[in-house]
């Protein structure tokens, strides 16, 4: 944000020693257990991701050892996902449908066609 002097300010304050080091640290390897502690740092590992996300991000480089590997088997079962969800997507009625289907149900109504 940039809306008022609080933000802008906030801006070109300098980050404490220890969140610099953890920012620096999840530019390799997201927050986890190792990481955050709780207790201590107010959040749990999947808050400081969802504000690093909500941010911006962060950017997140993979373990050396993934550039090494053959992704063949990996695309294989995206595109398997992909297409189960693209079956499941025709066949499954709309959101609408389902809700007046629930709907309905719970009223003792026949279903209409939706």
């Amino acid at each position: 944000r940039d809306d008022n002097a609080y933000w802008r300010d906030a801006k070109k304050r300098p980050l404490p020693d220890g969140l610099a080091e953890r920012i620096e640290a999840w530019s390799h390897q997201l927050p986890d257990a190792e990481s955050v502690f709780p207790r201590f740092h107010g959040f749990e590992p999947y808050s400081y991701t969802a504000m690093l996300l909500g941010l911006g991000g962060l950017p997140v480089r993979p373990p050396a050892a993934l550039s090494r590997m053959d992704d063949t088997a990996a695309r294989r079962e995206f595109a398997l996902i992909r297409d189960q969800a693209q079956a499941l997507a025709q066949r499954l009625p709309s959101q609408y449908a389902y809700l007046a289907h629930q709907q309905n149900a719970s009223t003792g109504r026949p279903a209409s066609a939706a």
